[in-house]
């Protein structure tokens, strides 16, 4: 895949973990439709997934907890922390399997708003990448992430 201005970006599809989907439409109600989104490979993110939370606002997910966020402020030389909501999801990576398939993975992720991001609204950290091979291609700008058998 190539890589977007020097970084990993690439669609991946959200959608409703299995057990959530199948608890709403025994209740009678239609689950969210799945969404395609720009995610971003972070290696230095030693979390799994964080997802901007106005994407999946409105699916009324059940939060399971919460996670502290730390993160710089360009107006001072610390790390400020925040605590954020987490939720059960399920993430899509298209054609990333070993055979050319695509890989679903439910997994947890913490919900922030991502104000300063042009590109991505998903970060895609070291719990995820821990599960598949990343390679970084930098005389080819490209990237490529494969998740073995």
């Amino acid at each position: 895949m190539k890589l977007i201005q020097g970084e990993a970006i690439f669609e991946v599809t959200l959608q409703p973990t299995a057990a959530f989907k199948a608890a709403l439409e025994a209740a009678g109600v239609k689950p969210p439709t799945p969404i395609k989104v720009p995610a971003l490979i972070d290696s230095g993110f030693s979390g799994g997934l964080m997802i901007a939370e106005s994407l999946i606002k409105d699916w009324q997910l059940k939060t399971r907890g919460w996670s502290e966020v730390g993160f710089p402020r360009s107006e001072e030389d610390r790390y400020f922390a925040l605590f954020a909501w987490d939720v059960d999801i399920g993430i899509k990576f298209p054609k990333c399997s070993h055979d050319g398939g695509n890989v679903l993975i439910e997994t947890s992720a913490t919900m922030v708003e991502m104000v300063k991001s042009k590109n991505s609204q998903i970060l895609i950290g070291q719990q995820i990448l821990q599960m598949a091979v990343f390679t970084y291609n930098g005389r080819e700008d490209s990237f490529d992430l494969t998740f073995p058998e």
